[in-house]
């Protein structure tokens, strides 16, 4: 089994790339699903994030209040890299039982912070999803109704998208049209 990695900064379009790929017919497993699974109520994810934060994460139905923890997370660096080191053995932990019954030659993996965790270590080849600084920003205001400083903000918590292009095996660019990634992604495929 051959696995890909997908990764890129927030708002570039990685599961854009993601769906694609899956329509294709192509298994993609997700580290965004995975940190929604491994915090469903009354899991082990949702009590780490209970005993950390305070039951107030947490909406009167049992889910994760995603919005209040990350108005949390993204203005303090501590609290968050206290959230990823609950969390990321759990969701790591989900995507590799994923991929291990995943039956196909080619399995994708969609982690946005593939080189954060360390996950390009368990991938045979990098994509990043790569758009300028600009376009990023802009994306991620107009998907998320948010000011440019809370935009910003969450951009300047992972890495930069220049470190992660020196480091990734393929970069493909997504400041064009959708024609355009598409026929990227096809080129990439075919060559594998």
């Amino acid at each position: 089994m051959k696995k890909i990695g997908i990764t890129g900064g927030i708002a570039t379009g990685k599961s854009t790339v993601s769906n694609y790929l899956r329509q294709k017919g192509y298994t993609v497993v997700d580290a965004d699903e995975a940190a929604r699974a491994v915090v469903a109520p009354m899991s082990l994810g949702i009590d780490k994030v209970i005993d950390a934060f305070g039951h107030q994460m947490v909406k009167s139905d049992g889910q994760l209040d995603r919005e209040l923890l990350g108005s949390v997370i993204f203005k303090d660096e501590a609290k968050r890299d206290q959230l990823n080191h609950l969390l990321h053995p759990l969701i790591i932990d989900w995507m590799d039982q994923q991929i291990a019954k995943a039956e196909a030659e080619i399995v994708f993996v969609d982690v946005p912070l593939l080189y954060e965790v360390g996950y390009d270590q368990k991938v045979d080849q990098v994509w990043l999803v790569y758009v300028n600084r600009m376009t990023q920003l802009q994306r991620l205001m107009d998907r998320n109704h948010l000011t440019e400083q809370e935009a910003n903000q969450r951009i300047d918590s992972q890495w930069s998208l220049e470190a992660k292009k020196e480091k990734a095996d393929v970069v493909i660019n997504n400041e064009g049209d959708l024609d355009a990634l598409y026929r990227q992604i096809d080129q990439l495929i075919e060559e594998l």
